[in-house]
């Protein structure tokens, strides 16, 4: 499993929330998106070990990357 998870979400939510949600109660790792990445929210994404991040918007190529590379890590390391 694997949350593609927006770090903006609709009315107030807050992605990050979410993917502490995800990874604490269900171990489930997160790929962060976002339009509007800064310093200060990336270092707070980066304590939830996230698989990575990719910025709004994006290819097709470039989500792939990510979701290759947590793809490999749950296969070998046990993500």
């Amino acid at each position: 499993d694997l949350a593609i998870v927006d770090l903006r979400l609709a009315k107030g939510s807050s992605g990050l929330e979410t993917a502490r949600h995800l990874r604490m109660d269900h171990k489930v790792p997160t790929l962060f998106v976002s339009g509007t990445m800064n310093d200060e929210i990336v270092k707070q994404a980066l304590t939830l070990a996230p698989v990575g991040f990719v910025e709004k918007p994006f290819t097709p190529t470039q989500i792939q990357q990510p979701l290759d590379a947590a793809h490999y890590l749950k296969r070998h390391i046990h993500l």
